[in-house]
Formats: structure tokens, sequence, C-alpha cells
């Protein structure tokens, strides 16, 4: 599986803690779209979590963004049922 995603460019990355607002650490643009990975870091490991996508490919082969693109969808996706991945770290 690691393997296939190599293909994909790694344009920017940011790191999150629980202590961390998801909305002001996220680089993402409003208007990017493509995947995005979540992984667990402790030390030296990662542990992929997560796989995600945003756009949609157009009959000509361009890609399209959907509305607030990349950033919204990491900040403000949803996760476990209907809850925002946003407000997630807010319950420790």
């Amino acid at each position: 599986m690691y393997k296939e995603l190599k293909k994909f460019k790694v344009k920017n990355q940011f790191s999150f803690s629980i202590d961390d607002s998801l909305e002001a650490v996220c680089n993402a643009t409003a208007t990017g779209s493509g995947i995005f990975l979540v992984y667990a870091v402790d030390g030296e490991e990662k542990e992929l979590l997560m796989v995600g996508s945003t756009g949609t490919i157009q009959n000509d082969g361009t890609l399209k963004s959907k509305n607030g693109g990349l950033f919204d969808k990491i900040v403000n996706g949803h996760q476990f049922a209907k809850t925002g991945r946003n407000i997630l770290g807010q319950h420790k």
C-alpha cells in the first residue's frame, strides 16, 4: 500500500497534537484538492491512521476543487459519526 502513496507529490505538511487547535495549525488551502494522510507519530514510529481526499476529477481529466478545499475537509470533515474533526481534540 505504501508503494502506491509514493506516486503522489507532497506539497505541504503540519504537525498536530491534542493540545493544538486543528484550525490554527492546518496549512492546507481553501482552494486545494487532492489527498491527505493522517499519521500517529510516536518518536521514530509512524502509523498511518487515515487517507482522505477532496475534489472531483472532471471528464476532461482536470481536478475541480470543492467548496472549502483541503482545509475544510481536514478541519471540518466528519469523523466518528457526525463529529467534526476540529472539535475532537477538545474532548480530553
